[in-house]
């Protein structure tokens, strides 16, 4: 993963990789990062095979280094074999035009009978897709690829002990910021729990204790009292921030920087537990879409206590 100019392209990812940035942040961005541009790539389900073989035929000449090299291997002995035939004169150009329709032919011809090799094709078109709508300019498909797997598996062993995680979405440049600066962590990794908790909502309504999970790449209470209580499996990485925002002034003034900041903005109510959180707007933009949801309800419920009467 490398350098974005799309300023609002979003990736998605399941909150416990969050986890991991505790472990090794620059590593464990990079892992969410790279889930991200995989789990984006496959939302590319719209495809031309051929265009696929083309696209192929013409990064093995002009930019091969972008091939995973499994699929690169694979076209190699296909080549050795005499099954796909190069230009080792022109790298398939006549002129200026790309023109490798003989190696495109074999190539559809080998799709036909070799399916691992055609989905090996079919993830390198979709991760190019990637990189272009991205605007990506470095890009290791092998490491993308290496990451994602072990990010999956990440998934697969958390979700399999404490049920289905989110997916919160966050700007492709706001990770890649955090991974290379490694600057205002805390605040991030809060701003992504806040995220996930209003999805594509307007609002959410929430506390400090579920945002502190989430901020540790924990979801449920669960999960959160099996990492951070006294038990052997207790995430020690995880327990400076946990510690230290389980304090009302410390999570009260890192809420509060949120805002300054523009991240987030939130509503506490003396006394009450719960907190209003939404995208960045002014306090009272917020005020109005909470009263407005109230409305709304408190006329739901009229509507029902009206029909009930009449029975």
């Amino acid at each position: 993963m490398s350098d974005e100019k799309g300023e609002f392209k979003y990736i998605q990812f399941p909150l416990c990789l969050l986890r991991m940035t505790y472990h090794n942040p620059f590593e464990g961005f990079n892992s969410i990062l790279n889930f991200g541009i995989v789990h984006y790539s496959k939302s590319f389900t719209s495809y031309d095979i051929k265009d696929v073989a083309k696209q192929l035929m013409y990064c093995y000449y002009r930019d091969r280094d972008f091939i995973q090299s499994s699929l690169l291997e694979a076209m190699e002995l296909y080549i050795e074999s005499t099954e796909l035939t190069v230009d080792e004169d022109y790298n398939g150009f006549i002129c200026n035009s790309f023109d490798a329709e003989d190696s495109i032919f074999n190539l559809l011809e080998i799709f036909a009978k070799d399916e691992k090799v055609k989905q090996m094709a079919i993830t390198f078109h979709q991760l190019r897709q990637v990189r272009q709508n991205l605007s990506l300019t470095k890009f290791s498909t092998d490491n993308i690829l290496r990451q994602y797997e072990m990010a999956v598996k990440y998934q697969r062993d958390f979700e399999a002990k404490f049920g289905t995680d989110v997916m919160p979405t966050i700007k492709a440049t706001k990770l890649m910021e955090a991974r290379n600066t490694l600057n205002n962590l805390d605040y991030f990794r809060a701003y992504i729990a806040i995220k996930s908790t209003y999805g594509r909502n307007l609002f959410s309504t929430s506390n400090k204790i579920a945002v502190l999970a989430r901020m540790l790449g924990l979801k449920s209470k669960e999960a959160f009292e099996f990492y951070t209580g006294n038990s052997c499996k207790q995430d020690k990485n995880l327990l400076p921030t946990f510690k230290k925002y389980s304090q009302r002034y410390h999570m009260d003034n890192l809420l509060l920087t949120m805002a300054e900041m523009k991240y987030i903005m939130f509503l506490s109510i003396p006394k009450v537990s719960h907190i209003y959180f939404s995208r960045y707007m002014q306090p009272m933009e917020l005020a109005d879409l909470v009263k407005g949801k109230k409305t709304a309800n408190n006329l739901k419920d009229e509507i029902k206590n009206a029909a009930l009467s009449i029975q």
